[in-house]
């Protein structure tokens, strides 16, 4: 994977069939600027069902990629601003194959 660009990696870290939840430590702000989507294992054509990550509190998809575009041996890269606070995270969700994820951002505390 690349070199993260900014200056916390608030994951990294393999995710498979079972949703991986995130959430900053109480008092702590995360702005995710950038994310990473690897998936090195599996199918060697396109992946069965490809990756979600999804806001808790409003449940809604913030990044994914799914069948037929997403593709074993593939990187796939997200950039922007995401702002996450305690109780408000994210899932992550690796479908039937396990992704690497890196999301790499800010991590502020008050």
């Amino acid at each position: 994977m690349a070199t993260p660009i900014y200056s916390t990696i608030l994951y990294d870290n393999t995710v498979g069939t079972t949703v991986v939840t995130l959430d900053p430590p109480a008092g702590h702000t995360w702005v995710i600027r950038d994310m990473t989507a690897y998936q090195p294992l599996g199918n060697t054509g396109h992946g069965a069902t490809g990756f979600s990550i999804y806001s808790v509190f409003a449940n809604t998809l913030i990044w994914g990629i799914l069948a037929p575009v997403a593709v074993s041996n593939q990187t796939y890269h997200w950039e922007g601003r995401a702002v996450f606070t305690h109780g408000n995270g994210l899932h992550l969700y690796g479908g039937t194959e396990t992704w690497r994820f890196r999301l790499c951002g800010y991590d502020f505390s008050s």
